[in-house]
């Protein structure tokens, strides 16, 4: 994901700098970093999953026992 894909993200998702930091577990100067320089896999792959809102992976045994996830 290239810098300018980011922020497509960002502005598709609503988030400012700050928001898109706490939403990926990141510190604000890695999204300015990101911004620049391009947004490794992983952190792609985050941003794919928070913007179809999938919840955390779990296993298909946790999900009969619990399958809202609460």
């Amino acid at each position: 994901m290239t810098g300018e894909e980011f922020q497509a993200w960002m502005d598709h998702m609503g988030l400012r700098k700050a928001a898109a930091a706490r939403a990926l577990g990141v510190a604000r100067g890695t999204v300015d970093a990101w911004l620049q320089n391009g947004v490794p896999k992983l952190a792609a792959l985050a941003c794919a999953a928070l913007a179809f809102d999938l919840p955390p992976w779990r296993r298909e045994k946790d999900l009969d026992e619990n399958p809202r996830g609460t």
